[in-house]
């Protein structure tokens, strides 16, 4: 129990009004979290079969997958062929599981994406009633992250690794609840914490501050959790970059590092992006005096909080950090939102009116509409005619941001540019020199019948490009995705039939 209760003394007509007022807010309450849950619910099945890219880098995401289910590696020097993204391997490995069954493409990307967030609402539900043994507080931690779906660009069912990492990482914090005396649960929750590492790297800001807490509390557990942790992910690392040649360290931890911190002000993090949120401090400052200090099972909640949203900061400072990137924090904040009110259920009837209002409010600011992330029949018609005219050009065809689309159309996948601009922002001439060589010498031998660019070529392969191929324009509609950056093969280069100029 996280709650320090406190006597009240209440008249029998107070009592029975409060009773009464707190019924209906209780069930306003649990109408605005589930009304959230359905709204996700709704848009993510609508889209789980949506033939096209619901974010530009999805596509990248499949070939990856697809790649994993040949045999090959996923980490490898950069060419026109593939380009690996800089995330671990767990989310392309769960996914070529589930591809097993359901095929190579969109859906089995989303529908894991989709079951981890069914199962971080689970978990954040399970966190807060462990805690407080309130199921309506329980009920708006999960409804209130649902909530945000739209806050974090609609993102929860997209075929990227985001939405695991969290479930992965909410799963470790409930792993360590009164675990101050169970070897079992801490050594459950490192094996957990490493696939959430290994899932994505932000996982690492939330893990290190668990640790520093367990070895403070318990140095013997803590010590155990840094081993498996260290085991699993450094032992996978080694592997990985023995068999690799190096090329998964650059993938995995050393290129983000090499971006730098370009991205929004810092300052935005608080007062632009979390603004729905704000009314959780006002939670905070009628219920946090209340919450029981000391506790074990208090010390990993605010612990793994706080590394959550520092994790979310982090990554927004990021240079190119999308919305997605404040999942953790929406996530945080819900729990925290969802604790809080449960304590305040249990102090004075002003406190509890007040935590009903607060909450309503929060959602309030959260709300959306759904048709602005359902897929429109626009979209269905572009992208049946961009497949048709990839699948009626001669030859092989490189789609530079979007080689799903290629593949839908019988042709061979290629590299997504997205990796190659990534490439580019890191300054890694190793990788940048073996990119730029592969792309510039496929283009000059005219390796291609087509090449469909998001606008303009890149000044390092436009010379080659102008050279080899003639412009032209796609022909419309464009096809944007759905969320995300909203680009789309805009310009059409056809190779010149006399070779290059």
């Amino acid at each position: 129990m996280l709650v320090r209760r406190r006597p009240r003394l209440r008249t029998a007509s107070t009592f029975l009004t409060s009773r009464r007022v707190h019924a209906v807010l209780s069930l306003l309450v649990g109408a605005c979290s589930c009304a959230a849950i359905v709204s996700f619910t709704v848009i993510a099945i609508a889209r789980l079969r949506y033939p096209y890219e619901l974010d530009w880098l999805e596509s990248g995401l499949v070939e990856h997958v697809r790649r994993a289910g040949a045999g090959h590696s996923l980490y490898v020097a950069p060419s026109v062929d593939f380009i690996p993204f800089p995330y671990p391997p767990v989310f392309p490995w769960v996914t070529r599981i589930v591809s097993a069954f359901a095929g190579y493409g969109f859906f089995s990307g989303r529908l894991v994406s989709l079951l981890a967030t069914f199962g971080t609402f689970a978990v954040l539900y399970m966190i807060v009633v462990r805690a407080t043994r309130s199921k309506t507080g329980g009920l708006v931690a999960s409804g209130l992250y649902a909530a945000s779906y739209s806050l974090v660009g609609g993102w929860f069912d997209v075929g990227k690794s985001d939405s695991l990492f969290l479930c992965f990482t909410v799963l470790a914090v409930y792993a360590l609840f009164d675990a101050r005396d169970s070897w079992k649960r801490i050594a459950i929750a490192a094996c957990v914490t490493s696939l959430a590492i290994l899932t994505k790297q932000t996982a690492i800001v939330v893990a290190l501050p668990l640790a520093g807490y367990l070895l403070m509390r318990r140095p013997r557990f803590g010590a155990l959790f840094v081993a498996i942790v260290v085991a699993i992910v450094g032992g996978l690392t080694l592997v990985l970059s023995t068999t690799t040649n190096g090329w998964f360290d650059y993938w995995v931890w050393d290129q983000l590092r090499e971006h730098g911190g370009r991205g929004v002000p810092a300052t935005d993090y608080l007062t632009v992006d979390l603004r729905p949120y704000l009314l959780v401090l006002g939670l905070a400052a009628t219920s946090a005096r209340y919450v029981k200090r000391g506790s074990w099972n208090t010390g990993v909640i605010a612990t793994a909080l706080s590394g959550m949203l520092i994790g979310a900061w982090l990554s927004r400072l990021h240079d190119g950090a999308f919305t997605n990137v404040l999942m953790p924090a929406c996530a945080a904040l819900a729990l925290c939102a969802g604790l809080l009110f449960a304590v305040a259920l249990q102090q004075a009837t002003w406190r509890a009116t007040l935590a009903f209002a607060l909450v309503i409010g929060t959602f309030a600011m959260l709300a959306y509409s759904p048709g602005d992330h359902l897929p429109h029949q626009q979209r269905q018609s572009a992208g049946k005619q961009l497949i048709a005219f990839l699948r009626n050009a001669p030859g092989d065809v490189l789609v530079m941001s979007h080689p799903t689309y290629a593949v839908m159309a019988g042709k061979p996948s290629h590299g997504h540019f997205g990796g190659a601009i990534d490439i580019d922002r890191a300054h890694n001439a190793r990788a940048i020199n073996r990119l730029h060589e592969s792309y510039i010498a496929a283009i000059r031998a005219q390796r291609f019948s087509a090449v469909l660019i998001d606008g303009s070529p890149e000044p390092w392969l436009a010379d080659a490009i102008e050279h080899c191929y003639s412009f032209s324009f796609v022909p419309e509609p464009a096809l944007h995705p759905i969320e995300g950056f909203a680009t789309s093969p805009t310009t059409l280069w056809t190779q010149n039939p006399n070779g290059c100029n």
